[in-house]
């Protein structure tokens, strides 16, 4: 029988050590999925990406923003996206107090991140042919194969995309576009021209199913139907004995999973104990408990998970 070590040793910061019910619980993830996530994490200084597979292995370093101690270097959030067919990693960066960029990774460890364009990234387009970024207020849309950028609707946003860190997600049919605007969480159609829903709470996003979800208060997630405008709890406070104050939820693309961060009832996304969390989603509800998948004491935020087809 294997110990933490032998599975999870790479994973965690000396002194710490997972419990025996934390390894059984990573062995159970990997049996019943098939996947990775991927998060960012100030552990060496720096924003910086790393992975892990659901089972426990292949703990990895994406990029190593890190290593150069720059000191105009990017604080705000990375928030890197997994692409459908799980070959890169959309994420954003640049230098301080300038524009955001989007820049991409091979999700693959030993490959070299690039900087693609100046302006926000919010996700990947469905057949991984590209991604969806905000500049000069619209919505645009950058394409792989040519390089090619092009608006995908002309209707303004209520954000400009110029700053750093946005939160958000496009449609799958790019109808609508959620996102944390300066004053709440939105959520634009494109065919009124409009912002058609907002909420309290921060982090907004829009799931493959066409949902909003979104953190309406820490340990509290909520998600909002545009087809029934009603909404239901996502995930509540969930059942770990030391980290349940939860913040940066990511649903995977079949909805049948969540992946997230929580800390010791710390709020600071700079500075606080947050670790990786993955649990079972069942009709857009949490369901059993959470999966621990890191264990250090800087901070890990923003997972994200990519699921094998």
């Amino acid at each position: 029988e294997r110990g933490w070590r032998d599975l999870l040793g790479p994973a965690v910061e000396g002194g710490l050590q997972p419990t025996g019910e934390e390894l059984v619980a990573v062995v159970d993830l990997g049996n019943r999925l098939n996947g990775v996530v991927v998060w960012e994490s100030n552990r060496d200084g720096a924003w910086d990406i790393f992975r892990i597979n659901t089972d426990g292995t292949g703990f990895d370093r994406l990029t190593n923003f890190a290593a150069t101690d720059d000191p105009l270097a990017y604080t705000a959030y990375l928030r890197p996206r997994i692409s459908p067919d799980g070959q890169w990693v959309l994420f954003e960066y640049g230098m301080a107090e300038q524009p955001g960029e989007s820049w991409l990774v091979p999700m693959q460890p030993g490959g070299q991140a690039r900087r693609v364009l100046v302006g926000e990234p919010l996700n990947w387009l469905p057949d991984s042919s590209g991604f969806c970024f905000v500049r000069d207020s619209l919505l645009q849309q950058y394409t792989l194969a040519d390089g090619a950028e092009a608006v995908v609707n002309d209707k303004p946003l209520t954000i400009t995309g110029s700053g750093q860190g946005l939160v958000g997600a496009v449609a799958p049919d790019l109808s609508a576009v959620a996102y944390r605007s300066p004053k709440e969480n939105e959520f634009f159609d494109f065919a009124q021209g409009k912002t058609i829903h907002t909420t309290v709470g921060c982090e907004a996003q829009i799931g493959r199913d066409g949902n909003l979800y979104w953190v309406n208060r820490p340990k509290e997630f909520r998600m909002w139907s545009p087809q029934t405008e009603q909404d239901h709890v996502l995930l509540a406070e969930p059942s770990h004995p030391t980290h349940s104050y939860t913040y940066f939820p990511t649903v995977s693309a079949d909805g049948k999973w969540l992946a997230y961060g929580a800390s010791p009832d710390e709020h600071s996304h700079d500075s606080s104990d947050y670790e990786i969390f993955v649990v079972a989603l069942d009709n857009g509800q949490a369901v059993g408990d959470p999966v621990r998948l890191s264990w250090h004491g800087k901070t890990d935020r923003w997972p994200d998970l990519w699921v094998a087809p």
